[in-house]
């Protein structure tokens, strides 16, 4: 299993579609599974259950994505690494890779994105907010197995992580 970690807006599901149907390998984005075996949207989710809440579902269904095999490829969400012990049981159970983005490349697509951002819904300084949020994350994005560079970044760049992470040569 390749397990896509970084910040919001890093572009893990997006790189997870396309590794996908480059290498026909099977993906799942974690935030729309939590959406669909929860039965509603993130947003709601934090809004009724608040970020606890979101979070134990997303520990559970990353654990019964890895146990059941379900997908070759998992764009997690941004914080999935740093809570309970999902870091180390993707560890356990696959390659991680880390996409690292500074923040004026998120703010650019936060500017652009139509998807709602929780965390970063209510910060009046999106940039101060962002930058926060990558300082208290860095440190547990960084024990990644790779770390890639999204302003560099293609599909040949997985080539080689491909291969080995997913027992193809």
């Amino acid at each position: 299993m390749l397990f896509l970690i970084g910040m919001p807006l890093a572009g893990k599901s997006y790189w997870a579609r396309e590794l996908a149907r480059h290498y026909q390998l099977s993906f799942t984005d974690l935030d729309t599974e939590i959406e669909r075996r929860v039965g509603m949207p993130i947003h709601d989710i934090f809004k009724e259950q608040g970020e606890d809440g979101f979070r134990k579902h997303e520990q559970s269904v990353l654990k019964n994505l890895i146990m059941k095999k379900e997908a070759d490829i998992i764009a997690c969400g941004g914080g999935t690494p740093v809570f309970y012990d999902n870091m180390e049981r993707m560890k356990q159970h696959g390659c991680v890779v880390y996409l690292e983005a500074d923040t004026t490349t998120l703010i650019e697509r936060f500017t652009a994105a139509t998807t709602e951002r929780p965390l970063l819904k209510q910060a009046d300084n999106k940039k101060e907010a962002l930058d926060e949020l990558l300082a208290q994350r860095k440190n547990i994005y960084e024990q990644a197995h790779y770390t890639l560079d999204t302003n560099r970044l293609s599909v040949s760049n997985f080539e080689q992580i491909i291969a080995s992470c997913t027992n193809r040569q």
